[in-house]
């Protein structure tokens, strides 16, 4: 897998805030967890607006994004995440916790 510092580059150039769209810098991201090549982020917009959680994924040490404009989340995608989230059987205390 690259470096983690090549890999919080890379997303800071896909992340946005979304309530400004303003790109996240190096320092406003930091890696949650690491499982295989599945990164949990976590942004936290300098303006001070709600800090995100989103998932990474690179594919055997390169970063597997196309560049092209991301489209605004729909309600039926936040409807999903909710879903997904109820199902969730994981700890985020633990995933979250400082270290």
């Amino acid at each position: 897998m690259q470096n983690h510092l090549e890999i919080l580059k890379r997303a800071s150039k896909f992340i946005v805030c979304p309530y400004c769209s303003k790109h996240y810098c190096l320092e406003d991201i930091s890696i949650r967890n690491i499982s295989g090549g599945q990164l949990v982020l976590q942004a936290i917009c300098s303006r001070g607006h709600s800090p995100i959680i989103t998932l990474f994924v690179t594919r055997m040490g390169n970063i597997n994004i196309k560049s092209e404009k991301i489209s605004p989340i729909v309600p039926d995608e936040v409807i999903v995440m909710h879903q997904n989230l109820k199902k969730f059987k994981g700890n985020f205390r633990q995933l979250f916790k400082n270290d």
